[in-house]
């Protein structure tokens, strides 16, 4: 469904509900265009946020933030030094998208059962776990 930011908030929760429905995932905001899920990620975790950023390699390059040791979601959180507040970042291709880590943290389990927070497209923002989104996670990184 295509929708601008002027559409009424009723019509843009609706459309974000669908994802709920087709990912599985927590609704948390309605669609908008204003954002993406780099800038929340990255940038501002607010749902006032109005920039988007193209690519968020600059926050990984100049020093804001450090790699840390996820290389893979079948790790354990433990394993791979997962903290609340980490970025994760799904690089494949053209397909790649960024979520913050949210609390708590299942030290126990794989990385991909934890929970993050993003922003899907045009859609809204979720709450899922680090492993479902609608994005290739075969090539992840954790940053901090």
């Amino acid at each position: 469904m295509i929708y601008s930011d002027t559409d009424s908030l009723s019509e843009r929760e609706q459309i974000a509900r669908n994802g709920v429905v087709k990912y599985g995932v927590e609704y948390i905001a309605p669609a908008t265009k204003r954002y993406n899920c780099y800038s929340y990620t990255w940038y501002w975790q607010s749902i006032d946020n109005k920039y988007r950023i193209p690519d968020p390699s600059n926050y990984m390059i100049d020093g804001s933030y450090k790699r840390g040791r996820l290389q893979s979601f079948s790790q354990t959180a433990v394993d791979a030094g997962l903290e609340s507040g980490q970025k994760i970042y799904y690089g494949t291709g053209n397909q790649k998208h960024s979520a913050i880590v949210q609390s708590p943290i299942k030290l126990g389990d794989a990385v991909g059962a934890n929970y993050g927070i993003s922003k899907f497209g045009s859609l809204g923002l979720y709450k899922h776990t680090l492993g479902n989104v609608p994005y290739p996670s075969d090539n992840v990184s954790s940053w901090k």
